[in-house]
């Protein structure tokens, strides 16, 4: 067996060993983060808006043929010039609780 593919058997002997890897995208109201699922996964799984809150609490979105799965969130609102992260406190973090991601 040649060097080149000692490697490459190599390599693929790696991959195959790795598991998912876990995102989560945070941020504000109407930033894109759902937008940003569905350009990562080339289709539209997660519901997107526009400027509006569409997400609510915590969801996961995986394929198999992609090694990466993300977990697309809430965002923090803007209520009177003030953030408020409450909900997103007790929806996400809850989630990342009970996940322990």
């Amino acid at each position: 067996m040649s060097v080149e593919d000692q490697v490459e058997k190599e390599f693929s002997e790696q991959v195959d060993n790795i598991s998912k890897v876990n995102l989560m995208v945070v941020g504000g109201t109407g930033v894109g983060k759902s937008s940003l699922v569905n350009k990562v996964f080339g289709e539209d799984l997660a519901e997107t808006g526009s400027g509006e809150p569409v997400t609510r609490g915590c969801h996961l979105y995986e394929k198999d043929n992609i090694p990466v799965a993300i977990f697309d969130t809430e965002g923090y609102e803007i209520i009177d010039g003030e953030i408020d992260n409450s909900n997103f406190s007790k929806e996400v973090l809850s989630e990342i609780d009970r996940r322990k991601i």
